[in-house]
């Protein structure tokens, strides 16, 4: 069950949320010409993953052997039914392919989704949708006490030419960037100005760099709701920009806005 995506090495790298016992959740690096894949890791020495939702690539540099691939990892495959129990908390991790090379960067959420960098590196968002709760009979299935959050972390790089087992890099000072109005931030993008796009229950919602609401791109989203049957509702998940626009994704619809902002690491 794939989720995520991001280029990587000429192929695209999925986060792939896995099935069962026999398919565990992975990183798989897709040929879009072929279609083949490979699986560059799927355990943490020899743990394996929840459901790894989102990934995206540390590095301004081109050469692979100075990239970091950085990953979410909620538990939603055992809530959602397809997973066994957690054998991990959840976390966010940084992995450098070429060496094999993994460490945890960021814990203490419920479920971390969305993972996106700034366009200079410098700093890392991670959504939290800990909002809608995935236990089964909950009385408060959408509390709002629980997380809709952004959070928002100092990159620290490892310095040029290290050794990737000796200088992994770090994710320091961690604060609240925004806290949406409308459920929880699902995907999430930056623009080459800076401001963070988010998926939310009503459409996208756009802040500044410095977390000031900006506007939303409304969808006409029924509101999500959880019920004994499961979540009612769309919202919308994830987003991409593309030339001239911003595709926005929704359960089983696609939207498109028109929009001069340019994808950050796109661009």
């Amino acid at each position: 069950m794939p989720n995520g995506g991001t280029p990587y090495d000429g192929k695209v790298l999925m986060a792939v949320q896995g099935y069962g016992l026999d398919v565990p959740s992975s990183l798989v690096l897709v040929d879009p010409a072929t279609g083949a894949g490979n699986t560059v890791v799927n355990s943490f020495y020899g743990r394996v993953f929840n459901s790894i939702n989102d990934v995206t690539v540390l590095s301004s540099d081109e050469a692979v052997a100075q990239q970091w691939v950085f990953f979410t990892d909620p538990p939603y495959g055992y809530f959602q039914g397809f997973k066994p129990y957690p054998s991990l908390p959840a976390q966010v991790y940084a992995f450098h392919p070429p060496t094999g090379t993994i460490r945890v960067v960021a814990d203490g959420f419920e479920r971390p989704n969305g993972v996106q960098f700034s366009e200079d590196f410098k700093t890392c968002y991670v959504t939290d949708t800990g909002f809608i709760s995935a236990v089964a009979g909950d009385p408060h299935p959408d509390d709002g006490r629980r997380p809709g959050t952004i959070y928002a972390y100092d990159v620290v790089t490892p310095p040029p030419g290290s050794d990737p087992k000796l200088y992994p890099p770090t994710l320091t000072n961690r604060r609240v960037f925004a806290f949406t109005d409308s459920g929880m931030p699902d995907g999430i993008k930056v623009d080459t100005e800076g401001n963070v796009y988010a998926g939310c229950f009503d459409g996208v919602h756009v802040w500044n760099k410095h977390g000031a609401l900006l506007g939303k791109i409304l969808l006409g989203l029924d509101e999500i709701r959880q019920t004994s049957e499961g979540p009612t509702g769309k919202g919308c998940s994830n987003m991409v920009f593309v030339p001239g626009g911003l595709v926005m994704f929704s359960e089983d619809r696609m939207y498109l806005a028109k929009i001069k902002a340019k994808g950050a690491l796109l661009a």
